[in-house]
């Protein structure tokens, strides 16, 4: 008497579970993979960029020095324009990068913000020296000291934007690799639900 009542109600939840497992064939493989490409733009679009500036610093630096050093040797001060060029330049990378680091992590941030620190006091100290009549003497061997330590702090932001690109760069293979994994999963979850359908059909 009750098998009439349970075949259509067997026959409808196979029907709802073949619809559901087409639904996540769709939807969750096409999340993942959208996660993915957020991820990746970010990649292209931040931290590439990010690291891109970060090299820039590091060549600005050494174009100032050149400038400091060609001072100090020769006491000659059209070397000055040069130098106050270079600096506008890093200032506008400098500006550029700030907004992009807002997005990164606290470890970038936080070398930024030191080299920023950093390369204030070595600029305050470079326009002072050129306004001197006089150079003192070891200011050139001074002037290197600080340079080179400004130049370990802009390789060390720069290790610390690669290390989040790699980061990102390998969120981006799991994120395809889950969904890959997923992807099969629901493939065979359909198959097998739309078999079962069709065996509740035939009964």
């Amino acid at each position: 008497m009750n098998t009439p009542r349970e075949e259509p109600g067997r026959g409808l939840w196979a029907l709802w579970f073949v619809f559901a497992s087409l639904v996540a064939l769709v939807a969750v493989p096409a999340y993942l993979g959208q996660r993915a490409a957020q991820v990746q733009t970010r990649i292209s679009d931040v931290l590439e960029e990010a690291g891109r500036l970060s090299s820039s610093i590091s060549l600005l630096k050494a174009r100032q020095m050149i400038r400091v050093e060609g001072y100090l040797l020769t006491g000659d001060r059209t070397f000055r324009e040069p130098y106050i060029a270079s600096k506008a330049a890093e200032d506008s990378v400098v500006d550029t990068l700030s907004v992009l680091a807002r997005g990164l992590d606290l470890e970038v941030r936080e070398r930024l913000a030191e080299l920023q620190t950093e390369s204030t006091s070595w600029h305050f100290e470079n326009y002072r020296v050129f306004d001197l009549d006089t150079v003192p003497a070891g200011q050139l061997e001074s002037t290197l000291r600080i340079y080179n330590q400004l130049q370990q702090g802009t390789r060390e932001l720069d290790n610390a934007i690669q290390s989040e690109i790699e980061e990102g760069r390998r969120e981006v293979t799991r994120a395809r690799r889950l969904e890959q994994r997923i992807t099969f999963v629901l493939a065979l979850l359909a198959l097998g639900s739309t078999l079962l359908v069709g065996r509740v059909g035939v009964r």
